[in-house]
């Protein structure tokens, strides 16, 4: 897919695929892939379903808001 943007289906499928670390999201519980980010985010973090989140490092770092699974 030279030049094309992947679909966030196959983002995720890489994501989990490459073996990315698995984050959980401590306020609401949701578990999200880390994977390299994109724009101006550094991150980007990929649910199981649902939408990605885009976060900085800085972000991921807060341990009362994500823990590393």
């Amino acid at each position: 897919m030279s030049g094309m943007d992947e679909s966030q289906a196959v983002r995720r499928i890489n994501g989990i695929c490459d073996g990315s670390a698995v984050y959980k999201h401590i306020p609401t519980g949701k578990r999200y892939y880390q994977i390299g980010g994109v724009g101006g985010a550094d991150l980007e973090m990929i649910p199981i379903s649902g939408p990605s989140v885009y976060i900085t490092a800085e972000q991921l770092r807060d341990s009362d808001a994500w823990e590393k699974q």
